[in-house]
């Protein structure tokens, strides 16, 4: 990088390697799983929460009268 910082990555490109967390997020230089909840895909964890995908969000993310979700997971 220009000011000298090491990172791990400027682009998507560079965290193709990288198991589980394909995104490049720019501002910090890390490799994520996630930018967009569009990255998150179906596989039942619909959000992106933190730059990691998340199953629920809130408590009305999940399905029941009584589910909560803890910690992005609907419990």
């Amino acid at each position: 990088v220009a000011s000298g910082a090491c990172v791990r990555c400027q682009a998507n490109a560079d965290c193709s390697g990288a198991a589980g967390t394909p995104f490049c997020l720019t501002g910090s230089g890390r490799c994520v799983a996630c930018l967009t909840a569009a990255d998150c895909g179906d596989g039942g964890n619909a959000f992106c929460e933190r730059e990691r995908c998340v199953q629920c969000r809130r408590d009305s993310d999940c399905p029941g009268p009584d589910a909560q979700c803890e910690g992005g997971q609907c419990r």
